[in-house]
């Protein structure tokens, strides 16, 4: 067994990008897949299926539970693998179905997705105010206020300000407890920079994982601009001291192409399966 520690959608500050572990040559069950994630402890562990296939399957253990798609997951995997293949392109599946296009730019990993139709979803806004600790007059309505998703869907919350965004103090055993019953993974808080019209700040929140933010959220991202229909660079993580760079590019529905930078932490973890 190999495991790589990358860091994605870098910037150029030394302590950016979130992290992904990379797991290959991994044979124990799902239950030891969960247990090797819960102890390295990071935002999300990838494990490789079959890595010698031309469409290498992807599989998403977070410390608390396994879920569907993650971006940054799928971004670090993608640079391990295009990598170690010498090759600038890659197709690659997730267990849930998904087959993901993935292009090599020097060390940028862009990915396509496209847009989830999902089924209605009741919610009340109050109530997600309250989760967030905050007041509906702090919504910007002329943004979107929705569940969305490529893949794994997110609420999105649009407030006025950047100084809101920051202040942000959820409960987070609400937000658990609403995620789970409402079959949504979390929340992205995002507002709209002031000086510059491409660009947005946020902040995700998804307490059910095992981790109570996100460093960056490619999917939320992703869902975002197909919400808008507009190319989109996010910044996401300084609150937390991680601070990312999203970029994702609109075609269509049907095509929209998440990407950031990656760097691998410095060595190699490396470890041999015991059991």
């Amino acid at each position: 067994m190999e495991i790589n520690i990358l860091n994605c959608f870098c910037t150029d500050d030394p302590q950016s990008g979130n992290p992904a572990a990379v797991v290959s040559g991994f044979s124990g069950s799902a239950e030891g897949k969960q247990q090797l994630a819960s102890q390295l402890v990071l935002p999300v562990t990838v494990f490789i299926k079959d890595q010698d296939l031309s469409q290498p399957i992807l599989e998403y253990y977070y410390p608390s539970t396994i879920m569907p798609l993650c971006l940054h997951g799928t971004i670090g995997a993608a640079y391990h693998l295009m990598k170690l293949r010498r090759s600038d392109t890659l197709i690659c599946n997730t267990t849930s179905g998904l087959k993901l296009d993935a292009m090599l730019l020097g060390e940028v990993v862009k990915i396509k997705v496209c847009n989830e139709l999902l089924s209605p979803i009741d919610w009340d806004e109050h109530e997600i105010c309250n989760i967030l600790g905050i007041d509906r007059s702090d919504i910007e309505n002329r943004l979107p206020f929705q569940v969305a998703s490529v893949g794994s869907p997110k609420l999105l919350v649009p407030l006025h300000s950047h100084q809101r965004l920051a202040a942000l103090q959820p409960h987070f055993d609400l937000l658990t407890s609403w995620s789970i019953k409402n079959k949504v993974n979390g929340v992205y808080v995002y507002t709209k920079n002031q000086k510059i019209s491409d660009v947005f700040h946020a902040r995700g929140f998804n307490p059910k994982t095992g981790h109570k933010e996100d460093a960056a959220t490619g999917v939320a991202a992703a869902a975002l601009a197909c919400c808008l229909r507009r190319d989109l660079t996010i910044e996401q993580g300084q609150s937390i001291h991680r601070p990312c760079r999203i970029q994702v590019i609109y075609k269509s529905d049907e095509e929209i192409w998440i990407g950031g930078s990656v760097a691998l932490q410095s060595g190699k973890h490396k470890k041999t399966q015991t059991d």
